[in-house]
């Protein structure tokens, strides 16, 4: 994953010229193209999930001695069904965690760039919470809990 530099550009012309000798556009531009998908994957949240469906695809594998053909079919189409969610939501999974060790690659390979031309370093803090942090948090409630991520 690569920073577009026509995004960077265009990130230049949104705030003031001041305002890049505080923080540089590649940090805003970074900062904001970002979302909590890619600063955050919530393994635990997926492997309870695959876990109960795990449970749920056993619970169904056997049926009550007697069972109607049609309560049999009906269970089996549940199992099917549960079986497909598992292996879409370890898909998934797995794909956010490769996107999650993309990114952070990304930042670490490039956050000391990101304020190496600063001439205005006491102000890069303030500026940062005024023209990211604050302003995400009053988006989305999601911006609001990536932000902090970031």
């Amino acid at each position: 994953r690569t920073l577009d530099n026509n995004l960077v550009a265009t990130s230049r012309m949104l705030l003031p010229e001041e305002t890049w000798q505080k923080i540089s556009p590649e940090f805003y531009t970074v900062f904001w193209s970002l979302s909590m998908y890619d600063l955050y994957v919530p393994e635990t949240l997926y492997n309870s999930q695959i876990k109960r469906l795990e449970d749920q695809i056993k619970s169904l594998e056997k049926g009550p001695s007697g069972e109607k053909s049609s309560e049999k079919t009906k269970r089996d189409r549940e199992r099917d069904r549960c079986k497909k969610t598992m292996s879409k939501l370890k898909e998934e999974f797995n794909k956010q965690k490769k996107n999650h060790l993309s990114v952070m690659s990304m930042l670490k390979k490039t956050k000391d760039r990101w304020l190496a031309n600063i001439t205005m370093r006491a102000s890069t803090g303030s500026t940062f919470l005024q023209n990211c942090i604050l302003p995400r948090c009053f988006l989305t409630p999601i911006d609001a809990l990536s932000s902090p991520r970031f």
